[in-house]
């Protein structure tokens, strides 16, 4: 009877379906010809065991080899993650999204402060796994291809795709 109800108790333990979470995210990649980082928020919210959506907001300051041109990057993106297998200790899942980037640049030319600013598009698709570090804790993997969708940029090239990485710390409840 003890082993009965510890093992209803452990396949209990990885359930996922209407369970929350925040987070913090620690994006990273290469694009716009340098590295550059993230530090973002994030909610998770499961619909399913299979399906769990995931809204967050990232800032990431940057700064080119050049000293003169400083710029920075903020804004929202939305995943949805697409588990391939039930609740288990270890899922990988498919990753299908969109974010909306907000991008200012300074210029100093001759001492004079020069601003411009961009906003675009960033359809993302990748593959992604969670490790579950315990009932109330995990950690996501990701790999993502993002598609930059300009309008007029002086400073990107449309349609250009690039790869990226993120790390992923949540805590559930």
């Amino acid at each position: 009877m003890t082993l009965l109800m510890v093992a209803a108790f452990s396949m209990n333990g990885f359930a996922q379906r209407g369970m929350q979470g925040v987070g913090l995210d620690f994006p990273f990649g290469t694009g716009c010809g340098n590295a550059w980082y993230r530090i973002g928020i994030k909610y998770q919210y499961n619909f399913s065991n299979y399906v769990r959506i995931e809204p967050s907001f990232f800032y990431s300051p940057i700064k080119k080899e050049d000293a003169n041109e400083p710029y920075m990057l903020f804004g929202p993106m939305l995943n949805l993650h697409l588990f391939f297998e039930p609740p288990m200790p270890i899922r990988p899942y498919f990753i299908v999204g969109t974010g909306l980037v907000w991008w200012e640049i300074t210029k100093d030319m001759t001492k004079r402060v020069y601003n411009d600013e961009e906003l675009f598009m960033t359809p993302d698709a990748g593959l992604g796994v969670d490790f579950r570090l315990s009932h109330r804790c995990s950690m996501q993997v990701e790999a993502v291809a993002l598609y930059r969708i300009l309008n007029d940029s002086n400073y990107m090239e449309n349609g250009k795709v690039t790869f990226n990485g993120k790390v992923g710390f949540t805590v559930n409840f």
